[in-house]
């Protein structure tokens, strides 16, 4: 919604609830026909609903309201809910166990949810032209590009907005989260080949293909990807707390220091050196 004045009578009828197009000339300050035109413009977005109220003598009268759709589309906040919950999951879950399974079910509850409007057709191109159109209906800006590999043409989805903007930003396991969401929709491996998180202007998505060697042997695609953003491994859903922990056990021994052989307790260390010293 891009004009003021479309925003301001929509407002109203969300606080006011019900209006005829009289109340509005009076609680807006406008003419009729800027009134009409507004609500004709919002009637054909879907934002606010006409019905008729009869009641008592005297003509029925047609009052405006805003419809259930404008009801979840304006004033709402989840970026900032998401952005706190992925935080939760992520640094306050302690337990990897109880973290891995609160990732695989999102993985998977969202993976169901874009299931409904991408039907499994039985070809990757329908399934992903699919995908795009769900992806633009919710608002991010999305292609399908045919590329040449292996002497075929696989369909590369190519985003030019993120979804998740916030999120990656401040925490890039969102993208391989995001990537295994669509290869559980789609039915086929991806890689994730370069990112808008990685210095790139879009996010593209690679159907993986294999093509055949001399010998017969399997080589990798030719489509290339970062090392860092191909990620065949499950998601490393690290704590903090296991980062510190392993950080302290990768962490060399100082030279300085006398080192006990291994196995050895420092209580029988010190028994050792006391029975030395009698029998000196």
């Amino acid at each position: 919604m891009s004009d003021s004045s479309d925003r301001a009578i929509l407002d109203l009828l969300r606080r006011r609830g019900s209006l005829t197009i009289e109340e509005l000339i009076r609680e807006l300050g406008i003419t009729a026909t800027a009134v009409r035109h507004r609500l004709n413009k919002l009637m054909g977005e879907g934002l606010i609903e006409k019905t008729i109220e009869r009641g008592g003598r005297g003509r029925p009268r047609h009052v405006y309201q805003a419809s259930a759709e404008a009801q979840r589309t304006l004033g709402q906040n989840y970026g900032d809910l998401a952005k706190v919950l992925w935080e939760v999951v992520r640094a306050d879950v302690a337990d990897p166990k109880l973290r891995g399974l609160l990732f695989r079910a999102i993985i998977e509850r969202l993976a169901d949810h874009y299931r409904a409007f991408v039907p499994d057709r039985g070809d990757l191109d329908r399934r992903m032209s699919d995908l795009r159109s769900l992806l633009a209906v919710q608002g991010v800006e999305v292609e399908v590009i045919a590329e040449a590999v292996g002497g075929s043409d696989l369909p590369v989805l190519r985003q030019h907005s993120c979804p998740y903007h916030d999120l990656a930003e401040a925490d890039p396991v969102i993208c391989a989260l995001e990537r295994k969401i669509f290869e559980k929709v789609l039915g086929h491996g991806l890689t994730l080949r370069q990112s808008r998180q990685g210095a790139h202007r879009v996010c593209e998505f690679v159907p993986k293909s294999e093509v055949r060697g001399e010998a017969g042997a399997p080589v990798p695609s030719s489509c290339g990807s970062s090392p860092t953003l191909n990620e065949d491994a499950p998601l490393q859903l690290h704590h903090p707390a296991d980062v510190a922990e392993e950080s302290k056990r990768e962490t060399p021994p100082d030279p300085t220091r006398p080192q006990l052989p291994r196995g050895r307790s420092r209580a029988r260390s010190r028994a050792d050196s006391s029975q030395v010293k009698t029998s000196a």
